[in-house]
Parts: structure tokens; C-alpha cells; sequence
């Protein structure tokens, strides 16, 4: 009698449609969770490239990498392309396909 109250209870047989039904529903969460971190990181992405812009107009011309490196825990090759995410034609990419923005992060 102790070895039924211990075991696991075997997993519920499914039919088809169950499976395929459950099956689906994680795929769609899986999906709408993937695009809101898209955003998420899509938006991080623009404020990074907004403030790194601001430094290097601030630091001024020559100065800024060696500001970076004594600064920031990044590269000059990275904040470049953080940089570069807040151009017009990227934005306007982002809102029609968060894919590529991303990407391009």
C-alpha cells in the first residue's frame, strides 16, 4: 500500500485532438512570449544607442574610445552597433519586423 502512495501517478493518456490542442497553445505562448523579449530588448537596444551617442558627443571627437574603455564594459565595435540602432530607417524597420531590428542589435 506505501508503494501506490509514493509512486507517481502515471502521465493521462491524451486523445489526438488533446495533444495536438495542447501542443499548439505552448507553440502560441512560446511565440508571444518570444516577440515581447524582441521588444524588450528591441527597446533596450534604442535607450543603449541613444546614451552612447550622448557620451560620445559629450566627450567629444578622438576621445571616445578610450573613454569607452575606461569607462563602459563594452567595445567600440559594440557601441557602434548600438549606436547605429536608433537611425531612422532601423526604427522604422523595427515597428514593421522586430525580427531584423533585433538582429541587428
Amino acid at each position: 500500500m506505501a508503494d501506490a502512495l509514493t509512486k507517481p501517478a502515471p502521465p493521462p493518456t491524451l486523445s489526438d485532438a488533446e495533444l495536438a490542442k495542447q501542443i499548439n497553445d505552448h507553440l502560441k505562448d512560446m511565440e508571444e512570449t518570444t516577440n515581447r523579449i524582441k521588444q524588450t530588448v528591441l527597446q533596450q537596444a534604442l535607450r543603449l544607442g541613444e546614451l552612447l551617442l550622448q557620451a560620445k558627443a559629450k566627450v567629444g571627437h578622438g576621445k571616445f574610445k578610450a573613454w569607452l574603455d575606461r569607462n563602459c564594459a563594452t567595445t567600440i565595435r559594440m557601441s557602434s552597433a548600438q549606436a547605429a540602432t536608433i537611425s531612422p530607417a532601423v526604427i522604422s524597420r523595427a515597428k514593421s519586423d522586430s525580427r531584423a531590428a533585433v538582429i541587428r542589435v
